[in-house]
């Protein structure tokens, strides 16, 4: 009986968890973008995805956002290159203004959604492997408030 109790106590007490505390990244205390969903992850040039981003702003008080939005042919994201379609390939502005969406005192949810086109000609000129496999087209989403706080996360959709 007791050495039952005993290794009932060393196994609760080698199995718990030491540490309680979280990396400050999984801190939910600054403007984020949690999530951007894809209703399609895969499209075909000329069809449409629309895109809807959730972002999160608790300790922002209520304070207005703006977005903007733009896609273009991945930049080199999984090389280290940021989420910008600033002089990228087949580069569009998708749109921008008020976030709308949001209630106090969260402030945390999904957000304007945001449609777009791949361009028809996308896969013109590319190798038959990229034409096969396909390429990736990026939508950049930014959200910014007044201070000039910023974050800006991109979503891939494959265009094949």
């Amino acid at each position: 009986m007791i050495m039952k109790i005993f290794i009932t106590l060393l196994s609760v007490f080698l199995c718990t968890c030491s540490k309680n505390k979280l990396p400050e990244y999984n801190h939910i205390d600054s403007m984020r973008i949690f999530a951007m969903k894809a209703d399609f992850p895969e499209r075909q040039p000329g069809q449409t995805a629309t895109i809807t981003p959730v972002i999160s702003d608790i300790k922002g008080n209520g304070r207005p956002l703006t977005f903007t939005a733009s896609a273009c042919l991945d930049p080199g994201i999984a090389y280290g290159h940021d989420p910008e379609c600033n002089g990228a390939l087949h580069a569009q502005t998708l749109a921008s203004g008020a976030v709308t969406g949001l209630s106090s005192p969260n402030y945390t949810g999904a957000v304007n959604t945001v449609a777009v086109t791949i361009p028809a000609d996308i896969l013109a000129g590319k190798s038959t492997i990229e034409q096969l496999i396909g390429v990736t087209y990026i939508v950049v989403y930014r959200i910014a408030s007044a201070d000039g706080t910023s974050v800006t996360a991109g979503q891939r959709i494959k265009a094949s």
